[in-house]
């Protein structure tokens, strides 16, 4: 895989590993940005709440965070057209309300720079099942 993302973008320090592990390789107020789209709701709740409380603590202050979840609540396995496993629903998603993310970014952490929600439309896609979308960029208060 890194062989793989080498070729597209260029050699560029790579981190291999499980997100929930992000501390293990930055300290805290170290980074600039952490970019988490399409890939946060396919955590279990525990851990979306220990990674999201992990990007707070690497940000610099300044720090951005754009990322997305799927509205809704609960947790389920879905169809994964992309892996040819359709229907057989191996793909663990994971649904919170606008107030759950709210709760466990902490509002007075962050300034909403840009928040946005639709539907996806894209055929094939596993989220374009009338689940919404919702994107933010969070910018880490002083």
């Amino acid at each position: 895989m890194r062989e793989e993302a080498f070729k597209i973008h260029g050699e560029f320090p790579y981190i291999l590993d499980d997100m929930v592990n992000i501390k293990k390789h930055f300290k805290n107020d170290s980074v600039d940005a952490v970019f988490a789209v399409y890939s946060l709701f396919h955590l279990p709740q525990e851990d979306l709440r220990k990674v999201l409380s992990d990007v707070y603590d690497i940000l610099k202050v300044g720090g951005v965070f754009p990322f997305s979840y799927q509205l809704g609540t609960g947790e389920e396995f879905a169809d994964e057209p992309y892996l040819g496993e359709k229907g057989k629903n191996v793909l663990f998603m994971s649904y919170q309300t606008d107030d759950e993310i709210e709760s466990i970014i902490g509002n007075s952490k962050y300034i909403i720079l840009y928040k946005k929600e639709k539907i996806e439309t894209v055929e094939g896609a596993i989220n374009s099942n009338n689940n919404i979308t919702s994107y933010r960029i969070l910018k880490k208060k002083m």
